[in-house]
């Protein structure tokens, strides 16, 4: 029996429910940190602090928090299927990646996180 199919113990779903979660969630609120305004006053630089943006902020993170659930719930698949440990390992780093890029994406203001 090849073990790199076999589901994984109930320990190692644990764990990786938790890591994953950790991930998601902090991606999430940070997203949404930097999105909804502040009532404080903003600086004059580029790119803005969270919060003292224009309102294009708000519709990234809204599709980027879609994007960093989906990638989430892909992770939570492959821990209740029988999935080989490389396609767990994948869908965990397009869940890291996905909510790096998102910090950046909604920090700088642009869909591509390329700058304003």
């Amino acid at each position: 029996m090849n073990t790199a199919t076999v589901a994984p113990s109930k320990a190692s779903r644990i764990t990786w429910a938790v890591i994953a979660t950790a991930v998601a969630g902090i991606s999430i609120y940070l997203l949404w940190w930097l999105a909804i305004p502040r009532t404080h006053a903003c600086e004059g630089i580029i790119p803005a602090p969270a919060g003292c943006t224009s309102t294009n902020r708000f519709g990234i993170a809204a599709i980027w928090t879609a994007i960093i659930v989906a990638a989430y719930v892909g992770v939570l698949a492959s821990l209740a299927a029988r999935v080989r440990l490389w396609v767990r390992l994948l869908l965990t780093a397009l869940l890291v990646g996905s909510a790096v890029w998102a910090y950046y994406s909604t920090l700088n203001a642009t869909p591509l996180g390329f700058g304003a």
